[in-house]
């Protein structure tokens, strides 16, 4: 089933909002600094991981010179990362169908506060989607566009894109 956008909200500090607004600037972090930027609700540990395996009451055997020592643990993930840069993110809050669908009252993530002070409402989602994907063309770079559908994912083993 496709979802469809209403609205974009963009929310960061009072300056790069402004900026947003007035001059089309945006900015885009790093894969590698989501992963480890510290801050909750902003950071994210995943990111950049291409699959994920939950092994439960596992055994590590380490072959070592001195003979093997076997590890018990009850639960272990193991997490694949692409090596090296590998793009940058631009994220946006969406306000979709889909949401709409499952919230009686939309209510805006009390995370969202983490971004910043201020927040910017985007109501031609295709326009301003079209103008970044164009800029990008006339710079050279590839990318990639799609909602975020965050998962459990200390629960079954995941491929992600």
């Amino acid at each position: 089933m496709e979802t469809n956008v209403f609205f974009f909200v963009k929310f960061g500090e009072k300056q790069n909002i402004e900026s947003l607004l007035l001059n089309g600037d945006i900015y885009m972090n790093t894969i590698k600094w989501f992963k480890e930027y510290e801050k909750r609700d902003i950071g994210d540990k995943y990111e950049g991981t291409v699959e994920i395996r939950n092994i439960k009451k596992a055994k590590l055997t380490l072959g070592l010179s001195r003979g093997p020592i076997e590890l018990m643990s009850k639960d272990i993930q193991l997490r694949q990362h692409v090596k090296g840069h590998i793009g940058n993110l631009y994220s946006l809050y969406a306000i979709s169908d889909d949401l709409v669908r499952r919230k009686r009252k939309l209510i805006i993530d009390k995370r969202m506060q983490a971004f910043g002070t201020h927040c910017l409402l985007i109501k031609d989602v295709i326009q301003f989607t079209e103008r970044i994907k164009g800029k990008l063309t006339e710079l050279g770079y590839e990318y990639d566009t799609g909602l975020v559908r965050y998962k459990n994912y200390s629960i079954n083993n995941h491929e992600l894109s």
